[in-house]
């Protein structure tokens, strides 16, 4: 796994055009980086928690969460569960009214 290249895509979809380029073709973006078969499923599921399992920093994973348009709520609770953490309803209502 290189951790850091995925860190890499998820922190260049910070750029609108690189998110509007990756949702417009996953596969085209994500050649540009040599990942694992896992890694390239996650990403192009956009699977948060399997990312945040395999090490990749919140403070990247995030980028790749808003390509996806999960709001912040969603974003959380996928974090806590892949840390097998509970939920917390009053920290997800407070995110869900912002």
């Amino acid at each position: 796994m290189s951790r850091y290249k995925v860190e890499e895509l998820c922190l260049a979809l910070a750029d609108g055009a690189n998110a509007a380029r990756f949702k417009a073709d996953k596969d085209a973006f994500i050649a540009n980086y040599a990942f694992t078969e896992a890694e390239k499923e996650a990403i192009k599921k956009g699977d948060v928690g399997t990312l945040y399992r395999m090490g990749v920093v919140t403070q990247a994973i995030i980028f790749l969460s808003r390509a996806f348009a999960y709001d912040n709520a969603t974003y959380v609770s996928k974090l806590r569960q892949a840390a097998g953490l509970p939920e917390i309803k009053e920290q997800l209502e407070i995110l869900r009214s912002r």
